[in-house]
C-alpha cells in the first residue's frame, strides 16, 4: 500500500517570499495564512505575512530572526498541507523537524 508522507523542514529552510506565489494565486492558501497570521499577531504584535511578503525583501536576504522565522516556517508548511488536502491529496503522516526534536503527527485516519 502506498502512503504519502509530508516531510517538513525546520529552522534554516526559511527565506523571504517563501510561498509568495501560493499566497498571491491560491485563495485557500491565502485564507489559511491570514487566519494563522491573526493568531500569531496576538502573541508577537507583528504580522508574519507583512514581514514574509514585504515587497522590499528579496529571497536572497537573510531571514534569521527566530521570533519571526519559526512561525513563518510553520505557517507556510501548515497552509501548504491544508491547501493540498483541499485539492484532494491525502497526507496521512507529517514529519516536521523542530529543534531539538522531530515531531510526527497524523492528519488523517
Amino acid at each position: 500500500m502506498n502512503k504519502n508522507v509530508f516531510l517538513l523542514p525546520g529552522q534554516g529552510s526559511q527565506y523571504y517570499q517563501m510561498g509568495a506565489g501560493l499566497y498571491k494565486n491560491e485563495e485557500g492558501f491565502k485564507a489559511y495564512m491570514d487566519e494563522l497570521d491573526r493568531l500569531v499577531q496576538i502573541q508577537i504584535n507583528r504580522s508574519i505575512v507583512d514581514i514574509l511578503y514585504n515587497e522590499n525583501r528579496e529571497k536572497s536576504q537573510a531571514f534569521t530572526q527566530t521570533l519571526y522565522t519559526h512561525p513563518a516556517i510553520f505557517m507556510v508548511e501548515c497552509c501548504l498541507a491544508k491547501t493540498l488536502m483541499d485539492a484532494g491529496i491525502i497526507l496521512p503522516i507529517f514529519i516536521r523537524h523542530l529543534n531539538p526534536v522531530t515531531t510526527t503527527f497524523r492528519s488523517a485516519p
